[in-house]
C-alpha cells in the first residue's frame, strides 16, 4: 500500500528540460561543454544536468529532476527557483522562476525558459512540468517545507516517473547484457595485447643485458695480452 501525506500538501515535482537552444549571439560557446543548474529557495537544495555539449542547433538535453516539497499555504505553491547554464563552472545564463508558474497537475506543462546574461538572452530552454501528490511505497511521507531533489533510483515514485518519461525500448535489457559482454571481451583483449607487450619487452630486456655481457667480454678478451706458447719456462 502506498503511503501518501495526510494533509496532502507535500508534491513531487517534475522538472523536464528537453531542448536548449543558443542565440545567435552566444556563438562564441559553441562546442564549449556546459551544464544545467536548478537553485531552490535560498540555493542551499541544487541539483545538475551531465555535462553538454553546445552547438548552434537545438540540443537535446533530455535531463529530468525531481523535487519534494510540502507547500503549507495551498492554493499559495510560491517557492523561488532558479535556472542557470554554466560553462567550466562559471554561470553563463540565469532564469528567475517560481514554482507556482510550474505544472499543477500530472499534465506537463510547457514553458520557454529565456536564460539571460546582463546583455540579453543567451538560450531558450524547453522546460516541461508537472506535479503529483507524494507517495510511497516502501516509507511515510514526511512533512519538508524546505524541500529537496528526489533519486529516481531510490524513490519510488520518482523512480516510476522517470521510466515513463525515460521508456527502456524492447530488447534494451538484452542489449545492455550484450554490451556489457563485448565490453567484457575487449578488456579481456586489451589485458591480453598489454601481457603480451610485457612479455616481449622483458624478452628484449633480457636481449640487450645478454648482448652488454658478450660485448663486456669480448671487450676484457682484447685486453689481455697474447699467449706466447714458444717462450721457454724460466726457473
Amino acid at each position: 500500500m502506498a503511503h501518501g501525506d495526510p494533509d496532502e500538501k507535500t508534491f513531487l515535482y517534475i522538472l523536464y528540460l528537453e531542448h536548449l537552444q543558443l542565440d545567435a549571439s552566444a556563438v562564441d560557446y559553441v562546442g564549449s561543454e556546459a551544464a544545467i543548474f536548478w537553485y531552490v529557495g535560498d540555493g542551499e537544495q541544487y541539483h545538475s544536468s551531465q555535462t553538454m555539449v553546445l552547438t548552434k542547433e537545438p540540443v537535446r538535453c533530455a535531463y529530468c529532476s525531481f523535487y519534494s516539497i510540502t507547500l503549507p499555504n495551498l492554493p499559495d505553491r510560491s517557492l523561488s527557483v532558479t535556472m542557470t547554464l554554466s560553462v567550466n563552472d562559471e554561470h553563463i545564463g540565469v532564469a528567475f522562476l517560481d514554482f507556482k508558474d510550474f505544472g499543477e497537475s500530472h499534465v506537463f506543462k510547457e514553458d520557454k525558459v529565456k536564460l539571460l546574461t546582463d546583455a540579453g538572452v543567451l538560450a531558450v530552454a524547453t522546460l516541461h512540468t508537472a506535479s503529483q501528490a507524494r507517495w510511497s511505497y516502501s516509507a511515510p511521507i514526511l512533512a519538508d517545507t524546505t524541500g529537496f531533489f528526489v533519486d529516481p533510483s531510490s524513490d519510488d515514485q520518482a523512480k516510476q516517473l522517470h521510466e515513463y518519461i525515460f521508456p527502456k525500448a524492447d530488447g534494451t535489457e538484452e542489449q545492455d547484457k550484450a554490451d556489457a559482454k563485448a565490453e567484457e571481451e575487449v578488456e579481456k583483449a586489451r589485458q591480453e595485447e598489454e601481457a603480451r607487450k610485457k612479455r616481449e619487452a622483458e624478452r628484449l630486456e633480457e636481449q640487450r643485458r645478454e648482448d652488454e655481457r658478450r660485448e663486456e667480454s669480448r671487450r676484457f678478451s682484447e685486453r689481455l695480452p697474447p699467449l706466447n706458447l714458444t717462450a721457454k719456462p724460466k726457473f
